[in-house]
């Protein structure tokens, strides 16, 4: 009879035992009950007065608790090491596993991030496709026509060719390194010149026309030319007090005596008188009187 109650027994606490069903995830099974976890953010005290309302003190600051727990401590937050360039931690919660960030511009090295590097820069001629983020490198790509870079950067895209506005033109096309450069159209200024060219020329032609009907048809009478003559050089004829003839040729005095006046001169005195034949007839006309 004792064998057989002792038995009983066993198979009741065997019984209930599995029909015992605890919250895995906020429960604990303790001496056949199910016992209370503290939540998130706490931990539990090290006596158990309670299994149903068991006495939770909330994690310190820089510690954290991301799931009920019957641990009577709380994990530590991990230390982001600004030397390492991460993101200085505020505001961590006493719940969650604090995540360390690179600065910007920088990126984990690996996956475990245990430092950052900073973003590759896109080169001159290319841009950037895809900006770096807290766990990956920047993508580059190269500038498509009609888009250019003329600088290094891991922010900035290819930019778009300017487009020349009304009166400008391209005075020298873009290329992937640079922009397009315009100039002003002087297309107007060269047609303002023609026109006032034009004007002129007709202004002139008008004055022209106006001169010559003003002055009328006798200013256009044909002038003669007239007669060169050339110069006779005169002679002056004189009478010495003895009785010479005397002519005065281009200041030189030349004095003939009756006798030379008569007789074959020589012919230096032929050349002299030949210059002049009316002063040596005068002269023998004198001389013969």
């Amino acid at each position: 009879m004792n064998f057989l109650a002792a038995l009983i027994l066993t198979v009741a606490l065997v019984v209930d035992a599995e029909d015992l069903h605890c919250d895995p995830d906020t429960q604990f099974e303790q001496g056949g009950e199910c016992c209370k976890m503290c939540p998130p953010g706490q931990k539990m005290q090290s006596s158990l007065e309670s299994c149903s309302e068991p006495h939770c003190q909330p994690c310190r600051e820089n510690e954290y608790q991301d799931k009920y727990t019957k641990e009577n401590t709380c994990k530590l937050q991990p230390y982001c090491d600004p030397n390492k360039n991460f993101k200085e931690a505020v505001d961590m919660k006493t719940t969650v596993k604090h995540v360390c960030s690179c600065k910007d511009g920088f990126h984990c090295s690996s996956r475990e991030c245990i430092t950052c590097v900073a973003h590759t820069p896109c080169g001159v001629g290319s841009g950037v496709q895809t900006k770096g983020s807290h766990m990956s490198d920047t993508v580059c790509e190269e500038c498509r026509h009609g888009t250019f870079s003329n600088e290094s950067s891991a922010e900035d895209a290819c930019w778009t060719w300017t487009e020349c506005g009304s009166g400008f033109y391209v005075e020298k096309a873009g290329t992937n390194r640079s922009d397009n450069i315009c100039a002003k159209n002087r297309d107007h200024v060269i047609a303002i010149l023609a026109v006032f060219g034009v004007l002129c020329a007709v202004m002139a032609v008008v004055v022209v026309l106006c001169s010559i009907e003003s002055l009328g048809p006798e200013s256009f009478t044909p002038i003669r030319q007239e007669e060169t003559r050339t110069p006779v050089e005169t002679e002056d004829i004189g009478i010495t007090e003895n009785g010479n003839c005397v002519v005065q040729e281009h200041g030189n005095a030349v004095k003939l005596s009756r006798q030379e006046s008569q007789m074959d001169t020589t012919t230096e005195h032929s050349t002299l008188f030949s210059s002049s034949s009316e002063g040596k007839s005068s002269c023998e006309r004198l001389n013969s009187l």
